[in-house]
């Protein structure tokens, strides 16, 4: 490896550390969660309130979860199910996405966005 490469390497860790730790502050805790279904938004979720829902799509099932102030999904009917291993989110701008059943979960904060918390 030349000296220039190193240099190169090294401003480019810095540049993401520095990144990561100038955003982490900005991501306010979140009030909602809304479910989308193939582009449409299918349910808005409040986070202070424990639920579970299932959503069906074409490609198949997920099963949304709120609990705690966190939203997750808890089983997806997909090969790799790799929307469940995405565990568990609470800020703003958070996003689970089930790509072969086109269902993305994002997490929105009323303070930063003008949402307001809804639960149906």
């Amino acid at each position: 490896m030349k000296k220039a490469d190193a240099i190169l390497i090294t401003c480019a860790l810095a540049a993401a550390i520095l990144i990561y730790f100038v955003s982490a502050p900005c991501r306010m805790p979140g009030d909602t969660a809304v479910i989308y279904a193939n582009g449409e938004e299918y349910k808005t979720l409040s986070l202070s309130e424990d639920s579970e829902t299932k959503v069906e799509t074409e490609g198949g099932l997920n099963i949304v979860v709120v609990e705690g102030g966190e939203v997750y999904m808890s089983a997806a009917s997909c090969p790799d199910r790799l929307c469940v291993r995405q565990g568990r989110i609470s800020k703003g701008g958070e996003t689970i996405v089930c790509l072969p059943h086109k269902v993305v979960v994002e997490v929105f904060s009323a303070e930063r966005s003008g949402v307001d918390a809804v639960s149906e």
